[in-house]
This record gives structure tokens, C-alpha cells and sequence, in this order.
């Protein structure tokens, strides 16, 4: 039996077969490319929390001397980075004078000192001094010691109030507390955030969202530079920091039920460890 335009019901089953598995088959295709494309923008997403983090973290983690680690944990640190170096000059009065390298403007002026640290030879390690208060000096103070200003530089007063005071000639620097941990967000509640903490802050700033519950610090331990999970009890002997830094995309990719992670690691050594 035939209809109208000559097919029959055979033919007429058999295309309605060919057309549903067609149709089936492109449907299939377009979710699948939906999702691959999905896939990418989320994987993406995590690449780029993680590629920022560790381009806002590691430039300062790496101006860290040995012992400018104070405060460790796997999801927190606080060092002192170094933002002025210079060579000491006498100290009178509780007053030490400094001769600076040229330093960035801005940086200088951004936030006052937190400290001041010298390289002690007899020990040898880095002696610091805090609190501090910082002002002009002039060159009179220096020239006794034959230390001359570095075109470009300045000449600082640090009172210091504490003893030892710098030995004249000793490499000095100029420091500021900078704190980065990773805890709840507020910009996105339920997930990880990267916060910092700079002089001048009363609370800690979050910068970055969101990251992986795993996002945090190991600790690269004696000469051998061994990492390892957890700080070790004296933190002189940190040598460095593995950033991992596993960053997370905003939602989950469809046809998935948890947000894309993208892990970015890498070891920063503290390049400042001696003069």
C-alpha cells in the first residue's frame, strides 16, 4: 500500500527510523561539544585564579632573606620583604643612619617600615630591629665612616630604640610585614579565598576567588631544600616555599557536579639569604 506521494508504509517506517537516529546522534553531538566547550571555559577559569595568585605572591616571596619567615602554617604565612637596602653608617643616640640604594618612589612611600634588618658577620644572620621610625638624614652623618651616597639614593635616620644597633658598614634593609592565607571567602561564601594582609590594613584583604580546598604552602626545609607539608619548629632553617596554588573555576562544567580545578605549582626560593 502507498499513500499519496508513491512511498510506502515500509518506506515511509524506514525514514522516520533514519531521521530520529539522525537527529539523535546530532543531538548527541551538540550536548557534547556543549560540554567540551563548558569543559574549557571552566578549566580556564581555575588556570587563571592560580596563574594570578602566583604572579601576585611569588615577586614578593622572593625578596625574603633567611629568617623572614615568621609565621607558618599550611594555609598561612607571614614574612618580612624587604623594600629599601642600603649600608649602615654610625649609630648615636639610639639613631642609626643609612645610606639607600636608589629605591621605586612609590613602593617607599607606600607604607611605613616595619622593621629594620643588618647583616650581622660575628653570627652570621640577618639582626633585626622593630619597631622603627624613619626620617631624613643628611651626609655629614655618614662621611666619618667613608660611606658615600649611591647616585640615585638617600640618606635615612632609622631610630631604633633597641640594641645591638647595626655595625657601620653592614648591609641594612628596610622591611614590611606581608601576610597571604587562604580562608573562607566572602565574596563567594562556601569557597576558598587567597587573602593578604599589608602594612597599614587592619583586616586582611581578599584578592583572589576561588581556589581548592588543597591550595596552600609547603615548606622547603635545610640545605637539601626537602618539602614538606607542615613548618618545621624553627623556621630559619625554611629555605623556600612550594606554592600550590590549585585554583577553581566559579561553577561546575555541564554534565559535572564539581567545580574544574587547575593545579599550579612552584618552588620559591628566599634569594636574600646572605649579603
Amino acid at each position: 500500500m502507498r499513500n499519496r506521494e508513491g512511498f510506502s508504509l515500509t518506506e515511509l517506517l524506514i525514514a522516520t527510523v533514519v531521521v530520529a537516529v539522525l537527529g539523535s546522534a546530532l543531538t548527541q553531538m551538540l550536548i557534547r561539544n556543549s560540554r567540551y566547550v563548558s569543559r574549557l571555559e571552566t578549566m580556564m577559569s581555575a588556570r587563571q585564579a592560580a596563574r594570578a595568585a602566583m604572579t601576585v605572591v611569588a615577586v614578593n616571596l622572593r625578596m625574603v632573606t633567611g629568617g623572614g619567615l615568621v609565621e607558618a602554617t599550611p594555609k598561612r604565612v607571614r614574612v618580612r620583604v624587604p623594600y629599601a637596602w642600603g649600608i649602615a653608617c654610625l649609630t648615636a643616640g639610639g639613631t642609626t643612619t643609612v645610606s639607600l640604594l636608589p629605591t621605586d618612589s612609590m613602593i617607599y612611600a607606600a607604607a611605613p617600615a616595619d622593621g629594620l634588618e643588618w647583616w650581622d658577620a660575628g653570627v652570621p644572620a640577618y639582626q633585626t630591629i622593630s619597631p622603627v621610625t624613619v626620617s631624613t638624614a643628611d651626609a655629614t652623618l655618614c662621611a666619618p665612616e667613608g660611606i658615600q651616597l649611591v647616585p640615585g639614593g638617600r640618606y635615612i635616620s632609622v631610630l631604633t630604640m633597641v640594641a645591638p644597633p647595626p655595625t657601620p658598614g653592614s648591609v641594612s634593609y628596610l622591611y614590611r610585614e606581608i601576610v597571604y592565607e587562604f580562608t573562607a571567602s566572602i565574596a563567594m561564601p562556601g569557597r576558598i579565598g587567597l587573602y593578604n594582609k599589608l602594612p597599614l590594613q587592619a583586616e586582611s584583604e581578599e584578592i583572589l576567588v576561588p581556589f581548592d580546598t588543597s591550595a596552600g604552602f609547603r615548606f622547603l626545609v635545610g640545605s637539601a631544600l626537602t618539602p614538606q607539608d607542615n613548618p618545621p619548629a624553627d623556621l630559619t632553617t625554611v629555605r623556600g616555599l612550594e606554592l600550590k596554588f590549585v585554583g577553581a573555576s566559579d561553577v561546575a562544567p555541564q554534565g559535572g557536579s564539581e567545580p574544574q580545578t587547575f593545579d599550579l605549582r612552584s618552588k620559591i626560593l628566599f634569594i636574600n639569604r646572605e649579603p
